[in-house]
């Protein structure tokens, strides 16, 4: 009789992101190609995945657990706005969120 580690052989599905951990993965991608994170540039930048009631309620939630902090600054041609940032001490881990988003170790269903 042979033995088989089922463990090994399993095939797990991959994790589901909530709205808000998809909302910080964008965000920090915006923050690293210097492109100002403002509301209305995340809504229409999201806007297949999540609608603009859902990007609020994941941004208040992002800040609200330090994940990410506003601020006033420049959002291109003169303008300024209100802009978000992911925090340092938490780059790290949207980062490794992202990777694992691209491996398809990870996925984000909208809601429905």
């Amino acid at each position: 009789m042979s033995s088989t580690d089922n463990n090994q052989a399993r095939q797990w599905p991959p994790g589901t992101l909530s709205a808000s951990l998809r909302l910080a993965i964008e965000i920090r991608q915006m923050n690293r190609e210097g492109a100002p994170a403002t509301i209305p540039v995340l809504v229409p930048r999201l806007a297949p995945l999540m609608s603009k009631a859902v990007t609020r309620v994941a941004l208040i939630t992002l800040e609200d657990y330090g994940i990410i902090e506003g601020h006033y600054g420049p959002t291109g041609d003169g303008w300024a706005g209100y802009c978000y940032t992911v925090t340092e001490d938490v780059a790290p881990f949207i980062d490794t969120l992202a990777e694992k988003l691209q491996q398809g170790v990870l996925v984000y269903v909208p809601e429905a």
